[in-house]
């Protein structure tokens, strides 16, 4: 959790609205428990019209983090692109995580994938 804080920080520092898409739906304890000074976390969950009002036009100068769980909608049903596309999204998933703890490059995602119960354990 604690390199998931520290990437998203980062984020923040050149964004405003991050976006994160939970695609095989495995960190939304870890989206629960962030918590993160002065960033409003908020669910994309069939409100993103009251988002994009909120994020554009009520709250204009504050940071958000919006997280979708599961993976992001196809660009032609995307009511949130042109705003994911003026800002940043973070990517991450159990497989990446682990790789960046281990140090390795994304060539070795297959492995760890296939042995996951190992990194569980």
């Amino acid at each position: 959790m604690n390199k998931i804080s520290q990437v998203l920080t980062g984020m923040f520092d050149r964004h405003r609205i991050v976006f994160w898409y939970d695609d095989r739906r495995e960190l939304r304890a870890e989206f629960e428990a962030l918590a993160l000074p002065g960033i409003e976390k908020l669910e994309i969950d069939g409100n993103e019209y009251a988002l994009k009002y909120r994020l554009l036009r009520q709250e204009p100068e504050r940071k958000f983090l919006l997280y979708r769980h599961g993976p992001a909608p196809v660009d032609l049903q995307n009511w949130l692109l042109d705003v994911e596309l003026s800002h940043g999204v973070f990517y991450a998933d159990q497989v990446t995580i682990w790789l960046n703890e281990l140090g390795l490059g994304p060539e070795y995602s297959g492995l760890v994938r296939e042995h996951g119960a190992f990194f569980k354990a």
